[in-house]
């Protein structure tokens, strides 16, 4: 950055993603906190309901692994944004010019 002759908050902001627990030493920076439980929450849902759409009258022999087309996917099947939230201090607009 500072070969692009570029300056931290002044010219862009430095904003974390994630934090590590024991990390005391970037507390005063900006981060987004990712809400790993309820993401791993959905990932394990979306997973069981793939597996459970998976299922057929096969017979249970059967090995042949099972993937829906994504044009089977019901087109109106609700989404869920899942937001991460700001910690730290409030970013400051950039400065004009």
């Amino acid at each position: 950055m500072a070969a692009a002759g570029l300056r931290v908050p002044h010219d862009l902001t430095v904003v974390l993603v994630g934090s590590l627990p024991d990390e005391m030493g970037i507390r005063h920076l900006p981060r987004i906190d990712l809400p790993v439980a309820e993401m791993s929450t959905a990932v394990a849902r979306l997973a069981i309901d793939a597996i459970g759409s998976g299922r057929d009258d096969r017979s249970s022999t059967s090995r042949e692994p099972f993937a829906a087309p994504a044009s089977s996917m019901p087109s109106g099947a609700p989404h869920h944004l899942i937001q991460p939230r700001m910690a730290g201090p409030v970013i400051a607009p950039p400065s004009p010019g």
